[in-house]
């Protein structure tokens, strides 16, 4: 309250005095005189004045100075604070500017007094935001980081840029507007964050190097150890072992069409089946299967994996499992052998594959569909002709690229006609006499077993002629297949 506003009250103290003596004295002071009464009035007034302005006058004392303490304590705070304390006006106009201001930018509080606050301390990039943000304030009440902590970038006066952690408050007296920044800098916590956050890198680096260091240490030495002791076990266990490779081996031939099957398939479609499996080893990679597909159809197939012994022979059961499943589209080679490849490229180890033919008898249209993956030739021809062919067999085989594709190929069929199948031991084992059979030497075979000069079968003669230059053991596995439609189905009523 100022004095004016003290002044007016001693003002209205008298006139209320006056007021209420004049309304008094015709009844205290009936009979004196016009300037008598004048006199009393004016002492009357003065008497009141004089109180009203001594208590008034206390009154207005005790306001000035509390009010001369409070701004004392206030300074006191603001000089003595440890952070900086910035007040602009509505005009972003520098107003207070404390001790801990001129030691944190660099400017003197004289100097800074009535100048821009964006021309001061806040870095160019921000000072068109800045003073965007105190004019939506005042026209709209808006506020982005009033009353909040942020942090931000602050510049000093020789242009260094560093950051702060600011907290503005809104003042207003009256109709006076002014915003209060409480700065503090942050540079040396930033710094040491950095400087944490740096060692707290190195050290997970170290701790990631040190534990792929252990974790190859551990893993080669559980390795050596399951070396050690799968060479033990093996040492141990020998005669189990070749128990087990015997029962396997058993397991494995039971994978083969039984006699029962084949007799079956005769009877069905006129398709007369002979076969020949030997393996190098207990266990091959040697498979073949026939698979009876309805409406006269029936499919037949052979593969060799790569490789001898468990390894391989586990890859025959795989294979077995996957041609058995129903929902394989067996009626289409070309397709199956696709899906085959691709599920056999997530099953098989780096460097195992397989090589595969997989064709389809149709005994009502007479007709052979094929698809192959890089098998041995497949021989065709006529029984009652004594001729033949070899068809082409190439293609991806399987497991080695899961987006490899195959083409079906489609031969005429009839009564009488042939196909024989096998696994490369036939053209590529090395004889007694240092001479590979070969497709010329196999078609040799072929015309003997066709020629009827021997009592036996076809294929029967095939293999005693080989069996008689190879080597005993064989190197590989051998499997070979015969199919011959007969000429005349006696008692059969007809493919179904």
């Amino acid at each position: 309250m100022n004095k004016n506003k003290y002044l007016l009250i001693i003002a209205t103290i008298s006139l209320v005095g006056i007021a209420a003596y004049e309304s008094l004295k015709q009844f205290l002071f009936p009979d004196i005189s016009i300037w008598q009464s004048h006199v009393v009035t004016i002492g009357f007034v003065t008497s009141i004045s004089l109180v009203a302005g001594g208590l008034v006058l206390s009154r207005l004392d005790a306001l000035i100075l509390q009010l001369s303490e409070s701004k004392r304590y206030k300074d006191t705070l603001v000089d003595t604070a440890i952070d900086a304390i910035i007040t602009i006006d509505k005009d972003g106009r520098v107003v207070e500017f404390n001790p801990s201001a001129e030691k944190m930018f660099g400017y003197r509080s004289k100097a800074v007094f009535g100048k821009d606050v964006s021309e001061l301390i806040i870095p160019p990039n921000y000072r068109d935001k800045h003073r965007r943000g105190i004019k939506r304030y005042l026209y709209s009440g808006e506020k982005h980081i009033l009353g909040k902590m942020v942090e931000i970038s602050a510049i000093r006066s020789d242009g260094e840029e560093f950051p702060i952690e600011i907290t503005v408050a809104h003042i207003q007296v009256s109709e006076s507007i002014s915003f209060t920044a409480f700065i503090r800098d942050i540079t040396k916590r930033k710094h040491a964050q950095d400087q944490l956050n740096q060692t707290n890198d190195t050290l997970e680096r170290c701790v990631e190097k040190r534990t792929k260091h252990l974790v190859r240490e551990i893993s080669e030495r559980m390795r050596m150890e399951n070396d050690l002791r799968m060479q033990s076990k093996k040492l141990e266990n020998a005669a189990r072992v070749q128990e087990a490779l015997k029962t396997a081996a058993k397991m494995q031939e039971a994978l083969l069409p039984s006699p029962a099957k084949i007799r079956d398939i005769d009877e069905r479609y006129g398709i007369r089946l002979e076969s020949y499996y030997v393996n190098c080893q207990e266990l091959g990679g040697d498979l073949w299967g026939v698979r009876s597909l309805g409406r006269g159809r029936l499919g037949v197939y052979i593969a060799d994996f790569t490789g001898h012994g468990v390894d391989a022979a586990l890859n025959t059961f795989r294979l077995h499992s996957l041609m058995s499943a129903a929902d394989l589209p067996v009626g289409n080679p070309a397709k199956c052998l696709s899906i085959l490849n691709t599920m056999l490229s997530d099953l098989l180890p780096r460097g195992q594959f397989a090589t595969m033919f997989y064709g389809i008898i149709n005994t009502r249209t007479n007709r052979l569909t094929y698809s192959a993956a890089a098998s041995t030739y497949a021989v065709v021809g006529r029984m009652e002709e004594n001729s033949f062919s070899f068809q082409e067999t190439s293609g991806m085989p399987l497991g080695i690229k899961s987006c490899a594709k195959y083409t079906n190929r489609h031969l005429d069929f009839p009564p009488g006609s042939f196909v024989f199948l096998y696994s490369d031991a036939l053209t590529e084992t090395i004889g007694n006499n240092g001479v590979m059979l070969g497709e010329e030497g196999l078609s040799g075979l072929i015309q003997e077993g066709l020629s009827g000069n021997c009592s036996a079968s076809p294929l029967s003669t095939i293999v005693g002629l080989f069996d008689a230059t190879a080597p005993n053991p064989l190197p590989d596995d051998l499997t070979a297949v015969w199919l011959e439609r007969r000429l005349v189905m006696e008692d059969n009523p007809g493919p179904r």
